[in-house]
């Protein structure tokens, strides 16, 4: 099942931009925040590219059934 890249407004911890790459890519949700925490610091652009995803990718419009089994919360 193709699963679509949108932010995860009910488990979010900032804009649910991560818990939305987590549930497209089936990894776990504190391990894209770590992938994006190292961008933030490491390279700068992490922070820019979060802005981008916050304001332009689509919300769902409740959180899918299987978020927890696919990306951990």
């Amino acid at each position: 099942m193709k699963r679509k890249l949108r932010k995860v407004q009910s488990e979010k911890w900032i804009g649910g931009v991560c818990g939305g790459f987590a549930y497209c890519f089936g990894v776990p949700a504190w391990a894209v925040r770590l992938l994006w925490l190292a961008a933030v610091f490491g390279y700068g652009v992490g922070g820019v590219l979060y802005l981008f995803f916050w304001i332009f990718m689509p919300n769902w419009d409740r959180t899918p059934e299987d978020y927890t089994e696919v990306a951990g919360g």
